[in-house]
């Protein structure tokens, strides 16, 4: 017995219009090939390269590539400091003031969300600021978004804020020096005096 016994075909119109349709579901359906997104390795490389540029580029005041790697609401959420939130402008502008220095990141976790990925990791930083010795270690979590092409941060909330190293010295030197010319004056004027009783005596 044939197919064409169990349903006639070709005395049933409307039939045969769904003949196609029902043989294209005898076929077995092939999965159509996944797109194409990088590796949980291979992203968390390329991050942790830009994360690194990113830095580096604060210390070294480059705009081009911060421009590059920050989105313009990049926003900064950190618990200390009088701003708790600070806008692009205003992190930027805090971190001109800074003198030289680095930064590392340490056991960097990402995790991806199509465009958008997540790196929290472990920074320390070390530099000057305004001539006063500054460490930072915190763990900071970005937000990275893909936009024409490319990985930008859009925020980042960091644990804690710096805090200042080395700050003695400059306080004792300010100190010491309005000390020095205090002591300075007060020989010099001394001197002056001694100079003065040994003319009058000379007259003598």
């Amino acid at each position: 017995m044939t197919c064409n016994n169990l349903i006639p075909w070709n005395t049933h119109w409307p039939i045969r219009l769904l003949r196609p349709a029902f043989l294209l579901s005898l076929v077995p359906l092939v999965p159509a090939p996944a797109l194409a997104q990088a590796s949980p390795a291979a992203l968390e490389q390329e991050l942790t390269k830009r994360s690194d540029d990113w830095m580096r580029a604060v210390w070294d005041k480059d705009d081009a590539v911060l421009n590059r790697l920050m989105t313009d609401d990049f926003v900064l959420i950190s618990p200390g400091g009088t701003s708790k939130i600070q806008s692009r402008p205003d992190w930027l502008r805090n971190a001109r003031l800074a003198g030289s220095g680095e930064c590392a990141y340490s056991n960097i976790h990402v995790q991806s969300f199509g465009d958008f990925a997540i790196m929290a990791a472990e920074l320390s930083c070390k530099g000057d600021y305004h001539g006063i010795g500054m460490e930072a270690n915190s763990v900071v979590s970005d937000l990275w978004v893909k936009r024409d092409g490319g990985w930008r941060v859009a925020s980042r909330i960091a644990s804690t804020s710096p805090r200042f190293t080395g700050i003695w010295m400059p306080l004792l030197i300010g100190a010491a020096v309005p000390l020095a010319a205090w002591l300075w004056f007060g020989v010099r004027s001394r001197y002056r005096q001694r100079n003065s009783l040994v003319s009058s005596a000379n007259r003598f």
